[in-house]
């Protein structure tokens, strides 16, 4: 009986910090038009994992393939201009906003795609809860909120605990790729990985708009918003080693 009663107060505790995980975004709910209500209905499944713990080869259709970790892909027009582009890679998407979603949704079945896999949900919470160790070939992040108050730094997604995470998640050669605006916030993440011996320089570009070498296909929404401000854009690539 008393063991009993200690896990249930195990499983209470444990419910309880999961709750009171600091969270690194703010859902801004919008109404569904009947259209995308329909899609959620007919397709949701078929592109959406619920929240659980999940194993790689249940998730794609070829599990051979590498998997690449896209977090926070805003409107998904990049994540599936990729996800065209390397047919011999699955992308995992894990976002917030629901336009987004519905969007990677839309253009994936209309365009008969099979290695895209979207999770509705907080990524430090699949990292930590979903994920096996091991099993992500590329973890990337491109302009993530920076919470530039200092009030608000506490909520930035790429700090100590997400490292730790990241660095158990990938594959032995796996890379991080984040991409930033924000000077302070690109200084903050380079100290944070600084930490961990396991993470090694393998690409690295303090101001985009200098080296006309390096070329992406297509940009994301804030990386548009950036240029055309005349922003430094912080583009950092590590390999775990």
């Amino acid at each position: 009986m008393k063991i009993k009663n200690n896990l249930k107060k195990i499983k209470i505790l444990k419910k309880e910090i999961y709750l009171k995980e600091i969270q690194s975004f703010v859902i801004r709910r919008k109404k569904l038009s009947s259209f995308n209500i329909s899609i959620i209905r007919n397709f949701w499944k078929k592109f959406c994992i619920e929240f659980s713990y999940i194993k790689k080869k249940y998730i794609f259709e070829n599990c051979s393939y590498p998997i690449i970790l896209d977090i926070g892909f805003g409107n998904g027009r990049k994540l599936f201009f990729d996800v065209v582009k390397n047919s011999k890679a699955n992308f995992l998407g894990v976002e917030v906003y629901i336009n987004g979603i519905l969007y990677c949704i839309k253009k994936c079945e209309k365009h008969n795609i099979k290695n895209l896999k979207i999770i509705y949900f907080d990524a430090l919470k699949v990292l930590k809860y979903m994920l096996l160790n091991n099993s992500i070939f590329k973890i990337q992040i491109f302009f993530p909120d920076p919470w530039k108050k200092k009030k608000h730094n506490k909520r930035r997604l790429i700090n100590l605990m997400f490292l730790s995470l990241v660095r158990l998640k990938l594959i032995k050669n796996g890379i991080l790729h984040i991409m930033t605006d924000c000077k302070l916030y690109y200084k903050y993440i380079l100290k944070n990985i600084k930490i961990f011996n396991c993470f090694k320089k393998f690409f690295f570009i303090e101001n985009k708009h200098k080296n006309s070498n390096v070329k992406f296909n297509i940009n994301t929404k804030y990386e548009n918003i950036a240029k055309n401000k005349k922003k430094n854009i912080y583009n950092i690539i590590y390999k775990k080693i």
